[in-house]
Formats: structure tokens, sequence, C-alpha cells
């Protein structure tokens, strides 16, 4: 498996080949059938993933849709605070760093409320609610691969 390359702005000073959390170069919304969102320890929480990378995609989120199934996931970037406005269930949110590394994370987040602002956290990884159960926590890595 290989990373995908990066579309995050990274400053110069940092080594680009210490960024294990890399979002591929997509206009719009983009699905691919072929990624893995997993753990660092190889646990896999999503193989169906949605990279919303434009303002008209990643405004319009997972609304208008009757649910989110238990292998998919939303990558909104950037992203550091979303919203379940009129959305008809319940999303567990984790909040990533540049580096994939977990910010914060919102488990059965229902709808028609607002996260807190993680100003640290260049994306937010969307996720059927209730899929986590604990299984992530803030200072764990996560990585997209082919």
């Amino acid at each position: 498996m290989q990373v995908m390359p990066s579309i995050n702005c990274l400053e110069s000073s940092i080594d680009r080949d210490m960024v294990s959390f890399r979002v591929p170069v997509h206009r719009g919304k983009k699905t691919g059938s072929d990624m893995v969102l997993h753990l660092a320890n190889g646990e896999i929480l999503s193989r169906k993933i949605t990279i919303a990378g434009n303002y008209p995609d990643r405004l319009r989120g997972l609304l208008g849709r009757k649910e989110i199934l238990a292998d998919e996931a939303l990558i909104i970037k950037p992203c550091c605070q979303i919203h379940t406005f009129f959305m008809r269930f319940s999303i567990d949110v984790i909040f990533l760093d540049r580096y994939g590394s977990v910010m914060h994370v919102m488990e059965n987040m229902p709808p028609w409320r607002v996260s807190r602002l993680v100003p640290s956290a260049r994306m937010a990884v969307e996720l059927p609610g209730g899929i986590l159960q604990g299984r992530v926590a803030p200072g764990d890595i996560l990585k997209l691969e082919e």
C-alpha cells in the first residue's frame, strides 16, 4: 500500500517524509472505493472514503442523506468545526491535524448540534454514529492508504 500524494499546505521547514496522513488531490467530492482509513495499529475504520475538498462539497457534507453506511467515511478538508443541522442521523467525528494525529473525538453527535471549534484541526472525518465505541482517542494516528 502506498500513501497518497499530499494536498495540505505544509510549511517548507517540515520534513514531508514525516507526514503520515495525506489526502489525494481532487476537485470536489471524490469517492475512493480503493482507499482505506485505519489506525496506525492497522485496525480499519472505513473502506469507502468520500473526500469533500471544495467549498460547496464541504458545506453540503452529509446533508440530504438518509444514512451513512457502516463502511463509509467522509473526509472534510480543510475543517476545524462541523455541524449536524438538517441531518437525520447521528455521526462520529474525528478531528485530525495535518499529520493525521487525532486532536478531538465526538461520538454519537446527534442532529442539530455544532461541534466545538478545534483550531489545530486541518480536517474532520465523519463516520456512522456509534462506530468508534471508544477505539479512537486524542493522540492516536490515522492513515489513509490505497
